[in-house]
């Protein structure tokens, strides 16, 4: 005995068929089109050229009382240490450091700069204290600067342990809004975007901003603001 199949059922199941791997087809065009896309774009984003990053760390400058910034010269200050060192004038002494470390950093020599700072900090440590009760400023802006001096080198955790050592005496003795802080906040930032934390870079330059915006306002034509808003 002979079955007898419906024709038009068969075929109309064909057809179905058909259609369904038609649509198959055409997802997987629409797919290796997107990826096809996807790669070109990366291949452009990744040869475009990207904004420059503004690469401007703050210096902590202290001025000795009676020679100006302009007029600094590096016989002037080795002549000063002699007469500190002899009339035994530790704080002065540690000043004029902090000073000629800020000169040869501006004459780019980094290895000076930093053995200057350091001596600096030697002569304060006793006299002024650091992590202690005896906290002072000026030991602060001296950390800065030696943090400074190793961004400056590509020791990026050295330098992230001094800034944030600045920022802490900063805080503890002149207040969580002193424009001193935002500097920190913003040299804390650039380290830990070297490092790529760049969550914790975005964090401490937001903190930065927001100091500097409580200190001068939303309006104040401030540099180191916009250094820190392009960094962000």
């Amino acid at each position: 005995m002979t079955m007898a199949f419906p024709l038009n059922g068969i075929k109309n199941e064909r057809i179905a068929i058909n259609l369904f791997l038609d649509e198959i087809n055409d997802e997987k065009k629409n797919l290796a089109t997107m990826i096809e896309k996807e790669e070109e774009n990366k291949l452009i984003s990744e040869s475009s050229p990207q904004p420059p990053v503004r690469e401007v760390v703050i210096l902590s400058y202290r001025d000795l009382p009676d020679i100006h910034r302009s007029d600094v010269t590096e016989s002037t200050l080795e002549s000063r240490l002699q007469s500190c060192s002899s009339e035994n004038n530790k704080l002065e002494e540690a000043l004029t450091w902090h000073n000629l470390g800020d000169y040869y950093y501006i004459a780019r020599n980094l290895n000076a700069a930093l053995k200057s700072y350091e001596e600096a900090n030697k002569i304060q440590i006793p006299l002024l204290g650091r992590d202690g009760t005896m906290e002072h400023p000026d030991v602060a802006s001296t950390l800065n600067n030696i943090g400074v001096v190793y961004l400056k080198q590509g020791h990026y955790s050295h330098a992230l342990e001094y800034f944030s050592s600045a920022l802490c005496i900063r805080q503890c003795t002149l207040g969580l809004d002193h424009e001193t802080c935002s500097d920190s906040l913003h040299n804390i930032g650039l380290a830990h975007r070297h490092l790529e934390n760049y969550d914790d870079a975005i964090e401490s330059y937001e903190e930065s901003v927001q100091v500097r915006r409580v200190q001068f306002g939303n309006k104040n034509k401030d540099l180191k603001l916009a250094d820190t808003l392009y960094n962000l």
